[in-house]
C-alpha cells in the first residue's frame, strides 16, 4: 500500500484559489529535512507531519533537543527529551540492526523526528567529539540503509551542514526538503538551491518552499494554519501512548 502524507499547500496554486495539497511519500522520498531559522514554522510543521504520519499508522520516535516544544510527550514510549536525546538515536539503530540481523523480519512504518540535530550535535561535540562522531556515523547509517526496513528520519535544523550528519553522502538522502522562511546564500546549496532569484517571497510564518531530489523540482509552500495546537498536541500524545516499544 502506497503511503502518501499531507504536508501542505502549493503556494502558487492555493494563491490562485486552488487548494492543492503537497504530499510525502516514504518509498519515493524516504527521508525529510525540515530547515529555516527560529519563528518561521518548523516545530509546526513537524507537528503536524508526526500527527499525520501517525494517522497512515506510523510507529514515532522523537528526540527534542530544545526540551520545550515536545515536553506535552513526558512518559510516552519512543520520546526522548534533551537529556536523553541520543537515546532516542540509539533506539532508532537497534531497531535498523535487529532488522538487518534477523532478529525482527517484519517490517514497520517508522517516522524518527530529530528536532534541532545540528544544534545538538553541536553542543555533543564541544562537550564529548568522540560521542558526538559516533552519533552522527549511527544516523548516516539510518539515513543510508533505513528505507529497506521502513525506517524514516525526520530531520529538523536550522541548515544542513554536511560535516554534521555523516560521512557516506548522509545529506543527499534528504530527497524531500522543506525550507521554511528566506533561504540565505550560505544555506542555499546545502538544500540544492544555486539561484536564489527563481524562489517566491516569503513573508508570512509557515511560507517556504518544497524542494525535491536536490533541486530538481521547487515549489512555493506553506504549512497550514493550526486552529488548536492543544488538541494537535493531544492527539500526538495518545497516538504515542498506545505504542509499544519493542
Amino acid at each position: 500500500m502506497t503511503i502518501k502524507i499531507p504536508l501542505g499547500f502549493n503556494r502558487t496554486m492555493l494563491e490562485a484559489g486552488l487548494s492543492a495539497w503537497e504530499y510525502w511519500q516514504p518509498e519515493k522520498q524516504p527521508h525529510i529535512g525540515i530547515a529555516g531559522n527560529s519563528g518561521w514554522g518548523k516545530t509546526v510543521m513537524c507537528k503536524l507531519l508526526l500527527f499525520r504520519s501517525a494517522q497512515a499508522g506510523a510507529r514515532l520516535i522523537v528526540c527534542d533537543a530544545k526540551g520545550d516544544d515536545y515536553r506535552f510527550l513526558n512518559g510516552c514510549p519512543g520520546f526522548y527529551d534533551a537529556l536523553q536525546y541520543a537515546d532516542g538515536v540509539n533506539y532508532a539503530a537497534k531497531i535498523l540492526e535487529a532488522h538487518q540481523t534477523g532478529k525482527n523480519i517484519e517490517k514497520q512504518f517508522t517516522v524518527v523526528l530529530l528536532e534541532e540535530w545540528t544544534a545538538y550535535i553541536n553542543i555533543l561535540t564541544a562537550l564529548d567529539k568522540k560521542k558526538a562522531e559516533a552519533l552522527k556515523n549511527k544516523l548516516s547509517t539510518l539515513l543510508l540503509l533505513g528505507r529497506s526496513w521502513g525506517i524514516h528520519i525526520v530531520l529538523s535544523a536550522q541548515r544542513f551542514d554536511s560535516a554534521l550528519l555523516g560521512p557516506g553522502g548522509a545529506r543527499e538522502q534528504l530527497s524531500l526538503i522543506l525550507q521554511l522562511g528566506p533561504v540565505s546564500k550560505e544555506a542555499g546549496p546545502m538544500i540544492g538551491i544555486t539561484d536564489r532569484s527563481q524562489l517566491s517571497p516569503v513573508f508570512e510564518r509557515g511560507m517556504g518552499h518544497l524542494i525535491l531530489d536536490g533541486g530538481a523540482e521547487i515549489c512555493p509552500f506553506i504549512v497550514p494554519k493550526v486552529c488548536n495546537f492543544a488538541r494537535l498536541d493531544e492527539a500526538i500524545r495518545q497516538a504515542m501512548l498506545q505504542q509499544i516499544e519493542s
